[in-house]
């Protein structure tokens, strides 16, 4: 199950992106130094146009340009045309070019030049560019029966919000700001993202929300649960002014022999007031507004004596998978219920890790919990067909590792080559790179594709080891576009120190897209907390 402790496999060297503000400033168009066109190359030869340097911020520029062919990303900087620094090296082709620069001094001059090659092995380097970056602005000191005017760079209103950017420079995160009271808000110091810290001391030390693919926020973003102490709570949620109040148990009154599995508790897509769960071996619904349960299935009889564990479920509420255990609590297999057809499955299976059901409700992944060169450890079953398709750990399929399920597809990591990878369900052995991690093995990460918008799926790393090294998007929560583009959004660094599973971020996204759920200890022993961040 999730909430044990398992071995963090997985990555991040992402050849990504980086969040910045919009800029604005004159287009600059540069004659590039060309190399010569390899022979038999079917390209143009390559130019740079439309250099712009934001220099807004005291300590950050984001520098842009163009491209006629796809080509690589890098720049050299200093404060004296003779540069001395490079910017990391982004390899992904593309005619649009994005780098932020970062740690700069302030009200300091800086010169720059732009590099690109394309595939052809033609390389364009820049005239020599420059750019100033702002001074910074001191208190102003206070003058009795006067109000102070001094600009206060931590205001929210004066911090940029994040744009699309292709860079993937490394932003370590600063000391971390320090925390209001459950209920307030602050904001992000690298991304200006806002945050809600949803839960302190008060609610006990260890809060969390539960896992990346099981949704905190009920449909319409009006309530959210969250787990305190081992019980589960319900907030209601105000998403136009960013407010969480009225924290109560998340279940009242439960029936006479009834205990909740509340770990993969599952809101309705359909109703904004029904949460799924289920107990041993029986299926509920429960209105959080009118207190009620409803029972909607009772797999006693149909199954062996035994425990569900692990559901998930279509998007229109009526396909339900779950691994299924026996009375030692062993696995021995998955159940697949069609609440529409009350078709029941039992597949025996053992080893088995877990099993999810996309969106759509057609299509089931089964992990085997197997792994090794030639091993199948995983398996796409088409609930219409009965085909069976098996995945190998390595070539040639580089079964999906940490994942979710979108409609009719799935995104997860592949092990052996350190990307994440998308897979339509109906053609499991093919796929499409949507990252490329490279060779820093030492994050884990978190896949969220719960929002309706699909062409952007959410991300949480983590340290995943002892190794602690710097690198692209470490300990950041930030979205990336599905369609293979490498588009990225940073959002935010989640400041939690891991020192065990449940201080992992685990982040999920609501189903409208707006907010995000995620753990941090705040690089703290003491405190365990829940926080929400709005998306820009």
């Amino acid at each position: 199950m999730k909430s044990q402790a398992y071995q963090f496999r997985i990555t991040a060297l992402l050849t990504l992106f980086v969040f910045a503000a919009i800029f604005s400033t004159n287009d600059a168009v540069n004659e590039a130094k060309m190399s010569k066109v390899l022979p038999g190359a079917d390209v143009s030869p390559l130019e740079i146009t439309e250099i712009r340097a934001d220099a807004k911020s005291t300590s950050r520029s984001l520098i842009t340009w163009k491209t006629n062919n796809p080509s690589t990303t890098q720049i050299e900087y200093g404060t004296s045309s003779g540069y001395g620094r490079l910017s990391v090296l982004n390899p992904t082709m593309t005619r649009d070019h994005v780098v932020t620069l970062s740690r700069l001094a302030p009200g300091t001059r800086y010169h720059f030049r732009v590099l690109s090659k394309d595939e052809a092995g033609q390389t364009a380097i820049s005239n020599d560019q420059s750019f100033e970056t702002a001074h910074r602005i001191e208190p102003a000191k206070a003058v009795p029966g006067k109000i102070s005017t001094a600009t206060v760079i931590n205001n929210p209103a004066s911090i940029r919000k994040p744009v699309l950017s292709t860079g993937n420079e490394i932003l370590a995160p600063p000391p971390p700001p320090a925390l209001p009271t459950a209920g307030k808000t602050f904001v992000d110091p690298t991304f200006g993202t806002m945050i809600l810290r949803l839960t302190d001391s008060r609610d006990g030390r260890d809060n969390h929300n539960s896992y990346s693919y099981w949704p905190s926020f009920n449909s319409n973003s009006t309530h959210v649960w969250i787990n305190c102490s081992n019980a589960a709570y319900l907030y209601d949620f105000d998403p136009v002014n960013f407010l969480a109040s009225n924290k109560r148990p998340l279940f009242q009154k439960l029936p006479s022999g009834v205990n909740a599995f509340i770990e993969d508790a599952i809101w309705s897509s359909n109703s904004a007031e029904i949460i799924f769960f289920h107990d041993t071996m029986r299926l509920w619904s429960y209105n959080v507004v009118t207190s009620t349960y409803t029972l909607i299935k009772d797999f006693r009889g149909p199954l062996p004596p035994g425990n569900l564990v692990q559901m998930s479920k279509s998007d229109d509420d009526m396909v339900f998978a779950f691994t299924f255990k026996d009375t030692n609590y062993k696995v021995t297999g998955y159940v697949v219920w069609n609440r529409q057809t009350n078709l029941l499955t039992r597949h025996n299976r053992s080893p088995l890790d877990e099993v999810q059901i996309d969106k759509t409700g057609r299509y089931l992944l089964v992990k085997t919990g197997q792994s090794g060169n030639g091993i199948v450890e995983g398996q796409v079953l088409d609930l219409a067909t009965g085909s069976i398709e098996d995945l190998i750990d390595n070539e040639p399929d580089f079964n999906p590792g940490h994942s979710d399920m979108g409609r009719g597809f799935v995104i997860g990591h592949d092990n052996h080559r350190n990307r994440s990878l998308r897979r339509e369900l109906a053609t499991p052995h093919d796929f499409t790179p949507v990252f490329e991690w490279l060779n820093d093995w030492s994050q884990g990460y978190h896949i969220s594709l719960l929002a309706s918008d699909e062409s952007w799926m959410l991300i949480s790393t983590y340290d995943g080891g002892s190794h602690k090294q710097p690198g692209p998007f470490h300990n950041e929560i930030f979205q990336v576009a599905t369609d293979g583009s490498k588009r990225v959004r940073r959002l935010a660094h989640h400041q939690s120190v891991i020192r065990d599973y449940w201080d992992t971020p685990r982040a999920n996204i609501s189903r409208d897209g707006r907010f995000i759920v995620f753990t941090s200890n705040w690089r703290t022993q003491e405190q365990r907390d829940v926080f929400i961040l709005k998306v820009p």
